[in-house]
């Protein structure tokens, strides 16, 4: 077995991690401003050490906080657990989006996350 075999299920969802972070990391803001007016009053050069260190900057600080909701997820496996149910029920409306309906639609989430045998609550027990 070599050394990549163990990382390949995870290469599609962090693919799209940082897919998600490179299109957010494109789109103009602040640091498009700070970057295009270091490059216009100083020099080309100093406007792209600004974003190369902004880019970097960002990239620190997406792993970081990669690394802390990963160690909180495992610290408190309930959370976990708890962020799903909360998940599922934005995917439901929120409960006061009709009036008859509020809370048997709570119980449906609810009861979905304790059925492990039904194939619903095995999806939702593994997060998809």
């Amino acid at each position: 077995m070599n050394m990549i075999e163990p990382v390949l299920p995870y290469l599609g969802p962090v693919g799209l991690i940082l897919l998600a972070l490179l299109a957010g990391v494109v789109s103009p803001g602040p640091s498009f401003v700070q970057v295009a007016r270091i490059a216009v009053s100083r020099s080309r050069a100093d406007g792209l050490a600004a974003a190369a260190g902004m880019g970097l900057g960002a990239l620190v600080f997406a792993a970081l906080a990669l690394a802390g909701l990963h160690a909180l997820l495992t610290a408190v496996p309930g959370l976990y657990v708890a962020l799903k149910v909360l998940g599922g029920c934005t995917c439901y409306g929120s409960p006061s989006t009709s009036g008859a309906g509020r809370t048997n639609r709570w119980r449906w989430v609810l009861r979905m996350a304790s059925l492990q045998n039904t194939p619903c609550g095995n999806r939702f027990a593994l997060g998809w």
